[in-house]
């Protein structure tokens, strides 16, 4: 239910956020050829087929289709917070794309970006958000977890007005945020029409070399060479992050200072409903597990709320079998777990010594979420 009312609430109030912009629908695509940046310039004298593109011109061999989105707007805004104030600019802008040989305007990539205006943009990190589907636009971790806003969800009706308040836990303190809508998402749309352009633009490869062009072309836009760069990826966004990552560090000549995984789907056979893997049951046992305590109220941050740095806890990491059992079944069946191996073996260490802040954290984090054994120092 709660999915439903976000999914509507989150279109409602990106229409809001995109006031002046107007809801042109978006066509198909243009020639098959890896997109590249083009300057907004006139073409050359001659008519070559690799001049340069006028801006808003597309080339004669393509025709005219949907309205161009209008140029960038900028507003300024204070974020005013129970412990903190935070200064920003919001952007509502897009990043053309041009076909790599005729210049022609294959796309435009919407998005809005949120820049502190009270921090030295040099060293200030810049993270670029997408979420997943892959046919999401960025507005559900946008309004749902790291901007500025949230859409609040606790009293939620279908007929609720898209109302924001202030989200305590943006990302904005530590980081710029770059939401980007992949096309056919959001208000990004093809320009011109080429079916093989669009089946590109929609396929694994094509959708990385894309969003990768789009985030180069943003970083110089905006001036953000210097600025350590990272990647948020949701879903299918998590899958998508890597290979992003892999076009910005080899053909656009970026590199990326991390990346951040929220619920990836990294294995699409762990998707189904388990008929052929029970590896699906198992993975989304965790989620299931964390979503039942916090609808019981028992899943909070007291654990560092009480003790920050955690003093006199040794860092043991108790167990209850589950984790020993599952692996031993597992290779029985002939099933690797690596993510599960590994977690296993973090207890492991900690009981035979190795302690660290890391270990400290799990054992009392475990001890609040599911009762497990907490050893203090001495002990």
């Amino acid at each position: 239910m709660k999915f439903y009312l976000l999914r509507n609430l989150v279109a409602a109030l990106a229409t809001l956020l995109m006031v002046g912009w107007g809801a042109a629908a978006f066509s198909q695509g243009a020639p098959h050829r890896r997109p590249q940046a083009a300057p907004h310039a006139e073409p050359a004298a001659n008519n070559s087929p690799r001049g340069e593109a006028a801006r808003g011109e597309p080339a004669r061999s393509e025709p005219r289709l949907a309205k161009r989105l209008p140029g960038d707007v900028t507003t300024e805004h204070v974020l005013t917070l129970s412990d903190r104030t935070v200064h920003f600019k919001a952007t509502a802008g897009f990043i053309p794309l041009f076909d790599a040989e005729s210049g022609a305007e294959q796309a435009e990539i919407a998005y809005i970006a949120y820049v502190r205006s009270d921090v030295d943009p040099a060293t200030r990190p810049v993270t670029f958000v997408f979420n997943g589907g892959p046919g999401a636009a960025s507005a559900y971790l946008q309004l749902g977890a790291v901007g500025p806003w949230r859409l609040p969800l606790e009293q939620a009706t279908p007929s609720s007005p898209p109302d924001v308040v202030p989200n305590t836990d943006t990302w904005l303190d530590f980081t710029d945020l770059v939401f980007v809508d992949p096309v056919g998402t959001g208000y990004s749309r093809f320009i011109t029409t080429n079916d093989s352009t669009r089946r590109h633009f929609w396929s694994v490869d094509g959708d990385a070399e894309v969003l990768a062009v789009m985030v180069r072309k943003w970083i110089e836009k905006a001036g953000r060479q210097l600025s350590p760069k990272f990647l948020l990826g949701e879903s299918y966004g998590g899958f998508r992050l890597p290979k992003i990552a892999g076009e910005l560090q080899g053909s656009q000549g970026v590199g990326v200072s991390g990346l951040v995984l929220v619920s990836p789907v990294l294995d699409f056979g762990w998707a189904g409903d388990g008929r052929h893997s029970p590896m699906a049951y198992v993975t989304r046992l965790p989620s299931m597990a964390a979503t039942a305590l916090e609808e019981k109220g028992k899943f909070s941050r007291d654990a560092l709320r009480e003790n920050p740095e955690l003093t006199g806890i040794d860092g043991y990491v108790a167990e209850s079998g589950e984790a020993r059992w599952t692996l031993e079944t597992a290779k029985d069946l002939g099933l690797p777990l690596p993510t599960i191996q590994a977690a296993f073996d973090v207890r492991l260490a900690s009981q035979k010594g190795d302690v660290t802040f890391a270990t400290k954290l799990l054992a009392a984090m475990r001890n609040k979420f599911g009762g497990h054994q907490l050893n203090k120092t001495g002990e």
